[in-house]
């Protein structure tokens, strides 16, 4: 089935990680009260599909502390449920939304002069959490609501509670669809764009963004110098892009290029890269440095899974997540090796893995439920 409606590109960028989570910004000072739900979680993988407290987990982040993960759920078109940023306590299954609240008017903006107030009608997608020179945390999540941005919270943590304070945003240049995001410890950041308007203002749009063609590049950002394209990054669909802990090696997925990439960030050049079985979408850093990358054999089931508005059938696919060195051999391959192996239906359109402690968390940009894999 030929897909190339813009709604069905709108679908394909939230499946990806360019759109996933809808929140209210409120007006200064409000706040909105977290609703805790209960998640019954797989213990094992042979038991896996619960379907309560979550909606679509496409995103996840590790929360300090070692407890709690941070969820960006994807809404799919036509769904009453709205979409959220959401705290997942990993000891006892609750799932808290973040409670959000907008800057006050004297607070100073991060970000690009043009962006002054929250935007209204926010659409979420990457998350990136980053923690400054001076200790504080900062969250960056994509957003590709009433405008194309990056936006940037501080954040407050005790326990499991999560508060996300608006500080500003850093509007994209015209005409480029960001995909991820990754934050850097001097308040910039790495962004994936993912194509451009030949890929989603075009009758044949679709069908060229899932050829495996080059379609876009990694935008490097800072306060002072603004956005600038990152040489040597050109790739199939970039997708997830993380930052080593040192903040000097960056890795990318490329979705239909089927490859993770290794980019220096001090001299500005690939450093190595890996071919993968699977289509790579976001990916996550463990303890020891290397990159988990997730995602299904091929993409050949996209179309036909957005046009049963991601679900059925239709959705399912196996899908894997492998394990990846950054530090390349004398012929530039990085190392990989297999973590999971997943047959078609424990959990749909699987997007990202997250190690915490003895255990692997698995999000997918559909479905109402987290696999846990226990060691």
């Amino acid at each position: 089935m030929r897909v190339n409606t813009a709604a069905s590109l709108i679908w394909l960028v939230g499946l990806v990680g360019l759109v996933g989570v809808g929140v209210v910004v409120l007006a200064p000072g409000v706040t909105m009260a977290a609703t805790p739900q209960l998640l019954a979680m797989a213990a094992t993988p042979q038991v896996p599909k619960v379907l309560a407290g979550v909606s679509a987990p496409e995103d996840m982040e590790p929360l300090p502390g070692g407890r709690a993960l941070l969820l960006s759920e994807f809404r799919l078109p036509g769904s009453s449920r709205m979409s959220r940023l959401a705290v997942l306590d990993t000891r006892t299954g609750v799932v808290t939304p973040a409670t959000l609240r907008s800057a006050t008017h004297n607070a100073q903006r991060w970000g690009t002069p043009d962006c002054v107030a929250p935007d209204p009608a926010p659409s979420w997608g990457g998350l990136s959490l980053t923690r400054a020179a001076g200790g504080a945390w900062r969250l960056l999540v994509v957003n590709q609501g009433s405008r194309t941005s990056i936006e940037a919270f501080a954040v407050a943590i005790r326990g499991t509670d999560l508060t996300l304070t608006w500080q500003g945003c850093a509007m994209l240049p015209a005409n480029q669809h960001p995909n991820d995001v990754a934050g850097l410890a001097d308040g910039g950041f790495v962004v994936s764009i993912i194509g451009d308007e030949r890929h989603f203002n075009a009758p044949d749009g679709l069908t060229r963004l899932l050829s495996g063609e080059v379609t876009g590049y990694l935008l490097a950002y800072t306060q002072a110098g603004g956005f600038r394209r990152l040489p040597g990054t050109e790739a199939a669909t970039p997708n997830g892009v993380v930052v080593t802990r040192g903040g000097r090696q960056l890795a990318f997925a490329s979705w239909t290029g089927r490859a993770v990439i290794a980019y220096d960030l001090r001299r500005e050049q690939v450093t190595g890269r890996v071919a993968l079985p699977i289509s790579p979408d976001n990916l996550s850093l463990t303890t020891r440095g290397t990159v988990l990358a997730t995602g299904g054999p091929s993409v050949a089931y996209v179309p036909a899974c957005l046009g049963s508005g991601g679900v059925g059938e239709k959705c399912e696919s196996p899908f894997s997540v492998m394990e990846i060195g950054l530090r390349a051999n004398a012929a530039g391959a990085l190392p990989s090796t297999p973590r999971i192996d997943a047959p078609a239906g424990v959990i749909n359109g699987a997007t990202i893995a997250v190690e915490m402690g003895r255990a692997l968390y698995v999000g997918a940009f559909t479905g109402e439920h987290v696999v846990k894999y226990a060691r």
